[in-house]
């Protein structure tokens, strides 16, 4: 049991480091969340913050499930 974590953790690294020059090269990433009190919040606290690290604009797709489907 023990192995298989260590395996699940490993490519789990893996596959993590080996994306990250996708996101590199990106200039935006569109993000399905809900709008009102929580898309503000989720702009607040979690969109600006990601844009300032890593300068990435964060552009909003606000609507319901219907919408990320």
């Amino acid at each position: 049991m023990m192995i298989l974590k260590k395996t699940t953790i490993a490519a789990a690294i893996a596959v993590s480091t080996l994306s990250l020059p996708l996101f590199a090269s990106a200039q935006e990433v569109r993000v399905a969340w809900y709008g009102g009190n929580w898309g503000e919040a989720f702009q607040k606290c979690i969109a600006d913050p990601f844009t300032t690290e890593t300068g990435i604009k964060v552009i909003p797709e606000i609507g319901t499930s219907n919408t990320t489907l």
